[in-house]
């Protein structure tokens, strides 16, 4: 696990951790955790914005294969697929909600915030591999 902070501007500091889920030795998927305080941004209460990086489909030895990215807060959503080739990003899928799922979590704050936006340059920025 490795812990760590961002800050943001007007926002404050937030922490975030990182767990590696491995199955036979190797990493299968990461958790990401960014504790967002007093939010009210997130569905069920939530205070913890967590994602999901399945990395079944991804071979750790030769750096190559698909991520697929999973928002936990928001019903397990697969709101993004990347495919790498010697730890290099070739493409990025992002996938739009459909409107049943809008529509669902059309009271709240659906939009990319600053602490969101900080964490995925943090985090996939260079493509980092746990």
């Amino acid at each position: 696990m490795t812990i760590d902070s961002i800050v943001v501007k007007d926002k404050g500091t937030f922490h975030y951790f990182t767990i590696a889920i491995k199955k036979n030795g190797v990493i299968n998927a990461t958790l990401d955790v960014v504790d967002l305080h007093d939010t009210e941004d997130l569905p069920y209460n939530d205070k913890y914005a967590m994602n999901l990086n399945d990395m079944s489909e991804f071979n750790t030895k030769i750096l190559s294969g698909k991520i697929k990215l999973y928002d936990l807060n928001y019903d397990k959503f697969n709101h993004t697929e990347i495919n790498l080739l010697n730890n290099k990003i070739e493409n990025v899928n992002y996938k739009r909600p459909s409107e049943k799922f809008l529509n669902k979590f059309a009271s709240l704050r659906m939009k990319e915030n600053n602490v969101q936006k900080n964490f995925a340059k943090v985090t996939y920025g260079a493509a980092r591999v746990p």
